[in-house]
């Protein structure tokens, strides 16, 4: 869940800044490789089924304007996490353990 709440709170930063993007996240789904074959698990979609919700998100015009969600399966997640007590605890952390 760390995914949705830093990129809602990168796109709260984002917009208080006046910037006009956006950003979104979102789970490809498990994909067929070789790590997952490596760690004894078989099965997951193909790498080009993975992209699909990539693809959407970079290339419909239908999606052009929303921000801030979770994506999986190229629909948008309505589980959504905004709490902004918790993206600001999030953000500063990362920005201690990456500084």
């Amino acid at each position: 869940q760390a995914n949705r709440v830093w990129t809602w709170e990168l796109v709260r930063r984002l917009h208080a800044n006046g910037a006009h993007v956006t950003a979104n996240a979102l789970h490809p789904g498990v994909i067929n490789t070789g790590l997952l074959r490596d760690l004894g698990f078989g099965g997951g979609s193909s790498t080009e089924s993975g992209a699909q919700t990539t693809l959407h998100l970079a290339l419909s015009p239908s999606v052009k304007n929303i921000t801030g969600k979770f994506w999986r399966n190229a629909r948008q997640d309505k589980r959504q996490w905004t709490d902004p007590k918790l993206g600001k605890q999030l953000w500063d952390l990362c920005e201690q353990l990456t500084s």
